[in-house]
């Protein structure tokens, strides 16, 4: 246990590193990107990139405070920034060899001058919108900024885009539009490696693999998708510790508002986690229960701000018990499916507050 508070994260590199060969399997012929954003889907961006340095050849960011916080942690790999960050970041751009995603001719122009200051040669990879509609510049421009780009001294090392779809079939007439689209405009501007895919479309449109392959939520052990996992294990187990244990009888009702009076007696089980660690509120109208000595435990009342209660039938936990939130008995699926959302939320939403702990040899 590290700290005081007897809650942790607990990350097997072994799991991780076990996923990575087998959708570097997938990918291959082309190159296996991490995406470590969101400190690795709530994994631990450092440790994960340093688990993963000989098995990947870039890490992906969505900012550049992001990518010099892994320089900072010794990442020396290749780093893309998933967008086009604020004019203001091309002189850490070009200081920490980042390669961020560009869309306008303004930002390839300031970077190139920020690196020619700092005598270095700054690579960038056209983002081009195929239909996402949140960043990229238009198919009909892409040529013309990766032209301005490489007048500016800037090497185009990539186009990339992001499929709208990929949770639903390859086939679905979005996702062939823009495939179709991507070829079309990749072969307009000539770069060494395109790159389309993420875990989901890894995983169902291999004809879109190209050079590059980005894969996040994949390494972590899910699929945009349940069924997708195709011998994906989840890399991370929440796991927190009974801290008071109250015998209660039916009628009684625990925390705020009193809001649901238990169904049978039990014993209430305070665990030292809750909302601003990532449990949601929600979780307790939604029904979300967790798992202890093979018994499912059900959130017996509202989820404060740092502790959530569970119902146990009597005799079954003591002090110090280990309950699971997430891992191999409840995952992140479940999770999601109760609250009506996606696992990567669930994992992303893991605040600062919970220890990331290091485990090995349970792949």
């Amino acid at each position: 246990m590290i700290g005081h508070r007897p809650t942790e994260a607990r990350i097997d590199l072994e799991r991780l590193r076990a996923n990575a060969r087998l959708l570097a399997e997938r990918a291959a012929p082309a190159a296996l990107s991490a995406v470590v954003k969101a400190d690795a889907y709530g994994h631990g961006a450092s440790t994960v990139a340093r688990a993963l340095g000989d098995l990947v050849d870039a890490f992906c960011v969505a900012t550049v405070e992001e990518g010099l916080a892994l320089r900072a942690a010794g990442v020396t790999g290749r780093v893309l920034v998933l967008s086009e960050p604020p004019e203001s970041a091309v002189s850490a751009c070009a200081a920490s060899s980042l390669e961020p995603f560009v869309e306008h001719e303004r930002f390839v122009e300031a970077l190139a001058g920020a690196a020619s200051a700092l005598g270095r040669e700054a690579s960038v990879h056209i983002d081009v919108d195929t239909g996402m509609h949140r960043s990229g510049v238009h198919p009909a421009q892409a040529a013309t900024l990766a032209a301005s780009a490489r007048r500016h001294g800037v090497r185009v090392v990539g186009v990339a885009s992001h499929l709208v779809r990929a949770d639903e079939a390859p086939t679905h007439p979005t996702t062939l539009e823009q495939l179709s689209r991507f070829r079309e405009v990749a072969a307009r501007i000539g770069a060494p490696e395109r790159h389309l895919l993420a875990t989901g479309g890894l995983l169902a449109l291999p004809e879109g693999r190209f050079e590059r392959v980005r894969v996040g939520i994949g390494l972590y052990g899910y699929g945009p998708r349940r069924d997708d996992v195709a011998g994906l294990r989840p890399v991370l187990r929440l796991v927190s510790h009974v801290v008071r244990l109250e015998a209660l009888g039916a009628g009684e009702a625990v925390s705020y508002g009193h809001r649901r009076p238990l169904d049978v007696p039990a014993e209430v089980a305070t665990l030292p986690i809750g909302y601003a660690d990532g449990v949601p509120r929600a979780a307790f109208d939604a029904g979300l229960a967790f798992w202890a000595k093979g018994v499912r435990l059900p959130i017996a009342g509202t989820v404060t701000m740092d502790q959530t209660m569970v119902a146990a039938p009597r005799g079954l936990l003591a002090l110090g018990d280990e309950v699971s939130l997430i891992g191999d008995e409840v995952d992140a699926w479940e999770w999601a499916d109760v609250l009506g959302t996606i696992p990567y939320e669930v994992l992303a939403r893991l605040g600062p507050r919970i220890p990331r702990v290091v485990e090995h040899g349970t792949a």
